[in-house]
């Protein structure tokens, strides 16, 4: 069905890959063979920490039907990569292995059985060395030094305002320790790709990926210059680290994360954790402290809503707990509190436009009354908790770029570098484009995702890919509109601060606790964030109907479990994620303010849902049961010795 043009915007127009994905025609990263391709695989270290004294391959190499054994003596350029900041991860081990699952080797087949058959042949000789698995450990004197300039990862801190002054004015101070794990971000799609050289000596990388970006260290691997390698990204199946005191008129932080024994994406994640951990409220004095320590646990990476379901857990437990210390309603007591327009963080970032955390906060707790009652019986116990949150979207630095061009027919194409992965990227920008230029949506065809014909946008990460992609497509839109010939709008972004604008939510939760046996069933749920503006309302429910089953599974149930840095859980058989039936009914509420820097005013969506569920639940828990539970996740092991102790 057609849509007009001037109706597009605010639609829930048909996405542009729901047909396909709708018939199981949808190619992914796996979905693809070409004739002769070979199969790939790799040696992995059983140990977390041990010196590699010798490395045998010559068995593996005479395998018949093996094609190459390659080792770090193997690879012709750049020997490591890593993340946004630090190359410190070697691509191949050579001297030593400092996590379970370090990759030491490479082989190439005609079948997986001869992959698997050559990787059991490669003879590896370990020295086992002292590791350390705890990042309190970690920094004691005499530990073992794990990163090349010591135990510190990342190191970030804040203050404002006068903290002595805060704890000599405070009526009450409430201090507690919080304590999160590791999670996996268990998308639906393996990690996947293929690759082919070309005739000019370059090749073409066809891989599951959030960003086009790691073309240029693929390059400086293979000791080739980047406009030889190509990266191609299909459609992506999915890509999605303790301690904390806190009053209302001062906070003062210390968390510790642990990095593992490779820096990667920890300062990052240190970075934001810093600029979340008070939440959406006006805190006037602060001091916030946050390390990345390393260790021989497996490295770590980012994962949706970085840094912020973890701090909100802390803070919205905090701001419960205090609201119980002085006798107040805990929904009154945040609004008391909430960040105004004007009001600066911590970081000294003032707080620009429309804030609509009341209404938020009034918007999600009516809907759980409005939702159907689900009956209980026997030693359950039934509360309500709510949390807030904030997250940023657009980052300063990056840089985006979309090309248009009107072929004769009067139809559109577009090329913009950006990796759908799964929230709708490319029906926003077709949806934009058609809007502004007045053609239908059936007329819009997107080149998307690869380095050889599209401009970068930077990774779909950090809640920013519609921030960046549907300004640059707006922008491109309508220079092509006024000049009617090919144009390319560029769209940079530096305001030396960590964000460009933030996206203000509540969620309400209602849970039952069985007093005995400890389990917690969620049964009502109510998520309320000001979009700015929906582009595609439809798309924007599905971001958060999706971050609040991460949020539920990351607080009752994910727990990526190691034991001396060896992986207990390694596949969806031990690991848990919640499933249809630990999900319950999700009512979704948007609020459109139309003060959001996106094109047509839209906010940042992707993570902000993901950040909010640990707080809500684990106060509806408080309120049930009143049992303070302050480790994630909330097992009913936990919750049933909680309730032990308080007898």
């Amino acid at each position: 069905m057609s849509t007009s043009t001037s109706e597009l915007i605010g639609a829930s127009v048909r996405r542009i890959d729901a047909l396909e994905k709708v018939m199981g025609t949808t190619r992914y990263g796996q979905d693809f063979w070409m004739d002769g391709m070979l199969n790939g695989g790799v040696l992995r270290s059983p140990h977390p920490a041990a010196r590699i004294v010798s490395l045998r391959t010559d068995a593996a190499r005479r395998l018949p039907g093996v094609y190459a054994v390659m080792t770090a003596q193997d690879i012709p350029g750049q020997k490591r990569y890593g993340g946004p900041t630090v190359l410190d991860h070697p691509v191949l081990a050579s001297d030593k292995v400092l996590y379970a699952g370090q990759a030491i080797a490479l082989v190439a087949a005609e079948s997986r059985e001869l992959v698997e058959q050559a990787l059991r042949l490669i003879d590896v000789e370990y020295d086992p060395l002292p590791a350390v698995f705890d990042p309190a450990e970690a920094v004691k004197p005499g530990a073992p030094q794990i990163g090349a300039h010591g135990n510190v990862a990342g190191h970030e801190w804040v203050q404002c305002g006068d903290l002595a002054r805060g704890f000599a004015e405070a009526d009450v101070v409430v201090e507690q320790t919080y304590h999160t794990t590791w999670i996996e971000h268990a998308a639906l799609e393996v990690e996947c790709g293929a690759a082919w050289p070309d005739e000019q000596g370059g090749i073409t990388l066809r891989v599951s990926t959030q960003s086009l970006e790691y073309q240029q260290q693929i390059a400086a691997v293979l000791a080739l210059p980047p406009d030889k390698v190509r990266v191609t990204c299909p459609m992506v199946g999915g890509g999605f680290g303790r301690k904390l005191d806190i009053t209302v008129e001062l906070m003062q932080v210390h968390i510790t994360g642990d990095a593992g024994p490779f820096v990667y994406r920890s300062a990052l994640v240190s970075l934001h954790s810093l600029m979340l951990a008070t939440g959406p409220y006006y805190v006037p004095h602060v001091s916030i402290d946050v390390q990345a320590i390393h260790t021989n646990n497996i490295f770590s990476s980012a994962m949706r809503a970085v840094g912020g379901p973890q701090v909100n857990f802390a803070y919205e437990s905090q701001m419960d707990q205090l609201a119980h210390e002085i006798g107040m309603d805990p929904l009154t007591f945040r609004r008391i509190n909430y960040l105004l327009p004007g009001q600066s963080q911590p970081n000294g970032q003032v707080i620009q436009g429309t804030v609509l955390l009341a209404d938020s906060a009034e918007h999600a707790w009516k809907a759980l009354d409005e939702m159907p009652a689900v009956v209980q019986t026997g030693s359950k116990k039934i509360g309500r908790g709510i949390s807030s949150n904030m997250s940023g979207y657009g980052m300063p630095g990056n840089a985006a770029a979309c090309d248009i061009e009107v072929q004769q027919d009067g139809r559109v194409v577009i090329s913009i570098g950006v990796c759908d992965i799964g929230g709708g990227q490319r029906s926003s920008v077709a949806q934009i484009a058609a809007s502004m230029l007045g053609v239908p949506l059936e007329h819009v065809t997107l080149r998307l995702a690869d380095t050889a014909v599209t401009p970068p946008v930077g990774a779909t990460a950090g809640s920013k890919t519609l921030y960046y992609c549907s300004n640059a497509t707006f922008m491109a839109a309508n220079a092509l509109r006024k000049r009617l010939l090919e144009v390319a709008a560029d769209l940079e972004s530096g305001t030396g601060i960590d964000w460009l604008d933030f996206t203000f939510g509540t969620h309400a939760a209602e849970v039952a606790v069985d007093e005995e046996t400890g389990e917690v069933s969620v049964l009502k749920y109510a998520c309320c964030h000001d979009v700015g503006q929906a582009l595609h309302p439809q798309s924007v429910e599905g971001q958060m109907h999706g971050g609040v089953a991460q949020g539920i599974g990351f607080t009752l149930m994910e727990q990526l479990a190691l034991k001396n840095g060896i992986i207990q859980t390694p596949s969806l058989r031990e690991y848990l994620i919640p499933t249809s039936v630990d999900v319950p009914e999700i009512a979704t509420i948007l609020l459109e303010s139309g003060q959001g820097l996106g094109a047509f005013a839209n906010r940042g969506i992707g993570e902000p849902p993901a950040a909010a569920s640990a707080g809500a639940i684990a106060n509806a828990i408080y309120d049930a049961i009143g049992v303070r539970m302050t480790e994630l996740p909330i097992t009913p092991e936990r919750v049933f010795t909680a309730l032990q102790r308080l007898r």
